[in-house]
């Protein structure tokens, strides 16, 4: 298990995981799957994860490790490869986000609710 940072994207079809990641949880390569971005079709390692959530309000850097036992989804994800340098070590596309209710104000506050 690893805690990171993820990039949520309302315009991502597929929830992305960066190979470095992927290379210290050594979790498998599963194939290839090919991916539309901004810059084209790509065709990239996908890797099968088991994703969880921690509760509670986050605001700024997390110094600490949470508490609570996270959040597991229940459902397996096929996920795809991020480019090596991607800002964020995970994207959560849509795949996971319409299992969920998504909740953005204009004062900037953002609420995930989890299956």
């Amino acid at each position: 298990m690893e805690i990171v940072e993820a990039l949520i994207d309302t315009g991502a079809t597929g929830t992305g995981l960066r190979p470095d990641v992927a290379d210290r949880l050594k979790i498998p390569g599963r194939g290839r799957r090919r991916v539309q971005t901004a810059n084209g079709d790509i065709l990239v390692p996908e890797f099968r994860i088991r994703l969880g959530f921690f509760p509670g309000l986050f605001e700024g850097e997390v110094e600490r490790l949470p508490t609570a036992m996270p959040h597991v989804l229940e459902l397996g994800l096929l996920v795809y490869a991020l480019r090596e340098f991607f800002t964020y070590p995970l994207l959560i596309g849509m795949d996971v986000i319409g299992h969920c209710d998504l909740d953005i104000r204009r004062d900037r506050s953002v609420r995930l609710v989890l299956p």
